[in-house]
C-alpha cells in the first residue's frame, strides 16, 4: 500500500501524520512494504530529514502503519456470516451470451479475473459487456476503467451500451469512471483512491466505490519485471568472481 495513502487514512483516526509524508518519500519509503519490510528502524530514522521526526514519534509511526496496514482476524464463525452475507448482494456478472452465463453463473461471484487471448480475441469487449450490463440495470452503479495502453474506444462502448436494456442505461457512461496509466506506480495511486472511499465509507460518509475495476490490459504495468522467456521475472544476477 502506498504509505501516504495510509498516513491520511491514520489522519482521520486521530494520528496526524501526514505532514511526513513528503519527508518519508524523500528517505525512499514511499510504500508500508519500504516501511515495515526494508532496514531497520534505525537506519531508516537516520535517512530523515532533520527534525521531521524524532526517534519514539518515528517508531510509533512505524507502529500505527503496521496496525492499520494488517489483516484484521476474523474467528471461522464470523467469516462464513460475512461470506453469506456478500453472497446475497453480490452481482451476478451477467455477460449476455446466455450459453456462458449458464456455464459459469456469471462472473460477478469471482474476486478477481483474468481474461487471457490473442490480439482481436474479443478481451476488451467482454468486459465491456459484463461491466456495462452491470451499469445499465443499476441506477446508482459505479465502475473503473484503468487503461493502460491508450486503447479506450469511445464509440465501441456508445454501441454496446445502446444494445442494453435497463433503467440505468441512460446515464451509464457517465457512472463509468475512466483513469489512463502507462506504469505501476499511478496505478496503485488509483487503487489507493478506493481503499480510502471504502475507509470513508466506514465512515458513514456519503460515497460510493465501484463494484468492478477494469484492468486494460495488465501485461503493459508488469512488462518491466517480466522476462520474454519466462512468466516468473528474469532470472537472478549471481556474483562473478
Amino acid at each position: 500500500m502506498r504509505l501516504r495513502a495510509a498516513l491520511i487514512s491514520l489522519s482521520k483516526q486521530g494520528h496526524d501524520y501526514s505532514p511526513c509524508a513528503d519527508a518519508l518519500e524523500e528517505a525512499g519509503l514511499k510504500t508500508s512494504d519500504d516501511l515495515l519490510f526494508t532496514t531497520s528502524t534505525s537506519e531508516q530514522y537516520a535517512r530523515l530529514p532533520g527534525g521531521t521526526l524524532s526517534f519514539p514519534e518515528f517508531a510509533a509511526l512505524k507502529e500505527d502503519v503496521s496496525k492499520f496496514v494488517a489483516p484484521h482476524p476474523l474467528t471461522g464463525e464470523e467469516a462464513y456470516l460475512l461470506a453469506m452475507g456478500t453472497e446475497a448482494q453480490r452481482y451476478e456478472g451477467l455477460c449476455g451470451v446466455p450459453e456462458l452465463d449458464a456455464l459459469l453463473g456469471g462472473f460477478g461471484q469471482y474476486g478477481v479475473l483474468e481474461f487471457s487471448g490473442g490480439r482481436e480475441s474479443c478481451k476488451t469487449l467482454l468486459a465491456f459487456h459484463i461491466v456495462l450490463r452491470y451499469l445499465s440495470s443499476e441506477r446508482k452503479g459505479k465502475a473503473l476503467w484503468i487503461d493502460t495502453s491508450n486503447s479506450f474506444n469511445v464509440q465501441r462502448a456508445l454501441a454496446v451500451t445502446r444494445l442494453l436494456p435497463g433503467l440505468g442505461v441512460g446515464d451509464a457512461l457517465d457512472r463509468l469512471a475512466y483513469s489512463t496509466c502507462f506504469d505501476v506506480d499511478p496505478a496503485l495511486g488509483v487503487l489507493d483512491d478506493i481503499r480510502q472511499s471504502i475507509d470513508l465509507r466506514g465512515e458513514r460518509v456519503d460515497t460510493t466505490t465501484p463494484r468492478f475495476i477494469v484492468i486494460d490490459a495488465i501485461t503493459p504495468l508488469l512488462s518491466k519485471e517480466i522476462s520474454s522467456v519466462s512468466s516468473q521475472g528474469p532470472p537472478p544476477r549471481l556474483p562473478v568472481e
